[in-house]
């Protein structure tokens, strides 16, 4: 009777979500370093995104369709009972045949938390950073969703250190490519001592120097002079996401951006704009456009 009792009570919490996401959801567009990037903690999705690139990199290199990452985490999780390998390994296949062929649909979008945090499309995703596919669309819900802290689920289950330690590693790979593709928030200026104290509020990934030799109007509109700048990428550990329209924002952004504008006004009694990248898509996009102008032998990476 109690089982019945649960399996009821389930069932109306899921069928409750989908009607309140269905009036709540918004359907916007982000990119993988803004669901992927460096967290206060590496949380379910992205440990199982990280395990999906593993296996599609076997698929690619060694011409492997038993994606053992995929198996050992869910036999783990479910069991043989309920897992059944050979489907699911087919369905994976197919998966990466489709992104082979058509690429990313965006008539497909993955799911996320109002923080963010990939709840549906992990194996989407992990597609999505192989091929370098970098923006995706994604359907934004108002809910939180109950993740438990960090990747607990997986580490006090059945799965080996070693693999632990493979997917972990994979991950911080995973965390070195967004980095280099400059997935990541962007701050652009040219005073560079306000540039440091991004050390304080946020974690610092890199900080490039930027010789711009003409005039730029940048993908925002904003026009900038030639001249040297610093472009610093970082990720938050809480970049607390909110949805206007369709585009994305970073609610702890808000808060830097007001900092660190007090601080130049103090400082420096100017009121100029400091141009700060409200997501790693805005940042994604800024960084390619200056990409050209990068003196690279002056980067440095924290």
């Amino acid at each position: 009777m109690c089982f019945w009792i649960k399996k009821i009570i389930r069932i109306l919490y899921i069928k409750i979500n989908v009607i309140y996401d269905f009036f709540t959801s918004k359907n916007v567009v982000c990119s993988i370093g803004d669901l992927m990037l460096l967290r206060s903690e590496m949380y379910e999705n992205q440990f199982l995104v990280s395990s999906r690139v593993l296996d599609i990199k076997d698929y690619f290199f060694n011409k492997s369709t038993k994606f053992n990452f995929q198996t050992q985490i869910s036999l783990s999780k479910y069991g043989e009972k309920k897992y059944k390998a050979n489907y699911y390994n087919e369905k994976f296949v197919e998966l990466i045949k489709s992104y082979q062929k058509e690429g990313y649909k965006e008539g497909t979008p993955l799911l996320a938390d109002k923080f963010l945090r990939l709840m549906d499309g992990n194996h989407r995703l992990a597609c999505n950073y192989f091929f370098e596919m970098e923006k995706v669309s994604v359907k934004f819900v108002k809910r939180r969703v109950p993740y438990r802290f960090g990747i607990d689920c997986f580490v006090d289950c059945r799965l080996s250190s070693d693999l632990l330690r493979i997917v972990f590693d994979e991950y911080k790979e995973i965390q070195k490519n967004l980095v280099s593709r400059g997935d990541c928030f962007c701050f652009f200026s040219d005073d560079s001592e306000i540039a440091q104290s991004l050390h304080y509020v946020a974690r610092v990934l890199k900080q490039v120097q930027v010789d711009l030799k003409n005039d730029l109007v940048l993908s925002d509109g904003v026009a900038v002079h030639s001249g040297k700048y610093c472009l610093v990428l970082f990720s938050l550990p809480n970049p607390n996401y909110y949805c206007k329209g369709n585009r994305l924002f970073s609610a702890r952004i808000d808060e830097i951006r007001k900092i660190l504008m007090k601080k130049k006004n103090i400082e420096r009694d100017s009121t100029e704009l400091l141009l700060l990248t409200d997501s790693c898509l805005e940042g994604f996009l800024l960084y390619n456009q200056l990409k050209p102008f990068l003196r690279e032998s002056n980067m440095s990476e924290g």
